[in-house]
Order: C-alpha cells, then structure tokens, then sequence
C-alpha cells in the first residue's frame, strides 16, 4: 500500500516541495550476547527517499541491499517506485562487519521521501513499505575463539 501525507497522495503544488518524514516506533526485547537484530524490508518512494534508524545514516557493513533512493540524472528516478527494492540491516555482532550497535529498547524507523515534480498537472507523491519484519538471529556459541597469549610466552 502506498501511503503519502495526505490521503489524496497528493504533493504541494509547486513542487518540488519539502522532505517528509515518516516514522514508526518499535520495541527490540533481546539478550545481545546471544542474539543479534536484523531488520528486512522491500520498499519504494515518489520520488527518492532514505531509511535510518534513529535519525542516523548507517555505519559500514550494517545494510545489504537499498535503503536509499536517489534522486536526480544519475538513476532513472521512475525506478525508485516503479521496482520494488529489497533491504536488510543487521546490528552489530561478533561475526559481522556491521557497525550498527542497536541496543535492547525503543527504537525510531525513519523514512524520508523527496518529491519532485511540477505545480501543473497531476504530481503524485508517497512511499510503500512492505514485509517488514525484525528477525532475531542466534549468535553462534560453536564458533571456536582463539585464547589471547602473553607477548614472549
């Protein structure tokens, strides 16, 4: 479902008009010495947008997939809601190069979609946000660590 800020998906006449914003709230209840949180999801947006967490772009290593849509001549920006665009983002943990540390608690998933367009004609506007899910992950505890030795031992 496409959804937009208004129910008419409708944009302010004269756009390209501001950035908005659309956020949900979420609870994340786990034991992080033997879980780890991954976040998946498909989204799209008319006409570009950016996912974060908080209110923060995400470390390295922390997102597979696209969690931002860019705008302008570089992407043929009708792709941004004409495809659906898979993303994962996994928190930090001891197999991972994520550096994304989500910590048990609330959390904010932030979506900002970026309209452009004209004022005359029809200028629709939203995003869609599907299959949603937050996956607890076991840490594997099979995985053999090797012992820190004392220099000159």
């Amino acid at each position: 479902m496409w959804i937009w800020a208004d129910p008419l998906g409708t944009a302010i006449p004269g756009s390209p008009g501001p950035d908005y914003v659309f956020q949900t709230k979420f609870l994340l209840e786990f034991d992080p010495e033997l879980e780890w949180i991954e976040i998946r999801g498909i989204w799209g947006a008319d006409n570009s947008g950016e996912i974060k967490i908080d209110g923060h772009p995400f470390p390295p290593g922390s997102v597979s997939g696209e969690v931002s849509l860019p705008q302008g001549p570089t992407t043929p920006i009708d792709t941004n809601f004409t495809q659906p665009h898979q993303f994962s983002i996994s928190a930090m943990h001891f197999l991972s190069l994520s550096k994304l540390v989500l910590s048990g608690g609330w959390h904010t998933l932030q979506v900002t979609v970026h309209n452009e367009g004209t004022s005359s004609g029809a200028n629709p506007a939203g995003f869609n946000l599907s299959g949603l899910v937050i996956v607890k992950q076991a840490v594997n505890q099979a995985v053999t660590r090797v012992p820190a030795h004392p220099v000159g031992t």
